[in-house]
């Protein structure tokens, strides 16, 4: 992840925890632009949709995160600051 993306994505998910929820989304979706096809990103903007009810499109963003997982997903879970592993079955 560049660094400008690691920015990105450490203020989204500042501001998501903060409860700002819309700002977090628009930063979230703005690093998923600028860094192609990350995970990580795709697993915070998906739990951000949840908790905005947008449900549809956290289940759009669950189901990209999943296809991208590697194989190893252990591995992987360390990547997010939210429980990822309880969402996704090895």
């Amino acid at each position: 992840m560049r660094e400008s993306v690691k920015l990105l994505y450490r203020n989204a998910v500042k501001l998501k925890s903060l409860g700002r929820l819309q700002n977090a989304k628009t930063l979230l979706i703005k690093a998923s632009k600028l860094d192609g096809e990350p995970p990580a990103i795709f697993a915070v903007l998906a739990d951000t949709c949840w908790e905005m009810t947008c449900l549809d499109e956290a289940v759009q963003f669950f189901l990209k995160v999943i296809k991208l997982a590697p194989k190893k997903r252990s591995h992987f879970y360390g990547s997010f600051p939210l429980p990822l592993g309880a969402w996704v079955s090895n």
